[in-house]
């Protein structure tokens, strides 16, 4: 059931499991899944950081007032 990516709730039912451990336990991962899922976790070559990628976007359009100089070449820098 659990390879056929039943739902753990429904397969304690079925099994008239009363407590979640007792399905857990014998409920074992198979090898291959584990490895399968710490392969997509480990793989970074196609993930993009939303959040990162709004905040830099969000700083290259910020307007900063300045007021002098020193404050211009410090937004510069900060926004290089």
């Amino acid at each position: 059931m659990r390879e056929a990516e039943v739902h753990e709730e429904t397969i304690a039912d079925i099994l008239w499991h009363n407590r979640p451990s007792m399905t857990a336990h014998y409920s074992v991962a198979q090898v291959i899944k584990l490895y399968e899922a710490l392969n997509k976790v480990s793989d970074e070559s196609n993930r993009v950081n939303r959040s990162l990628v709004m905040i830099v976007r969000d700083a290259r359009n910020l307007k900063v007032p300045q007021k002098s100089p020193y404050e211009k070449k410090a937004a510069r820098q900060m926004f290089a």
